[in-house]
């Protein structure tokens, strides 16, 4: 299943960590960033890991 693109998409600040970052595109889209990471993160993670 290929994931849709997020709608919205803030800037990147200056000197901002990923993980805020992360928290920021998940409230925008109206997520929390935990729900965020567990579907699109970990899932990436362990595709990932699974082609090495």
């Amino acid at each position: 299943m290929t994931p849709k693109p997020l709608p919205l998409r803030p800037e990147p600040n200056d000197e901002e960590t990923i993980l805020s970052f992360l928290s920021r595109l998940a409230a925008m889209n109206g997520v929390t960033a935990k729900n965020f990471a567990e579907d699109n993160l970990v899932k990436r993670q362990r595709w990932a890991y699974l082609r090495k």
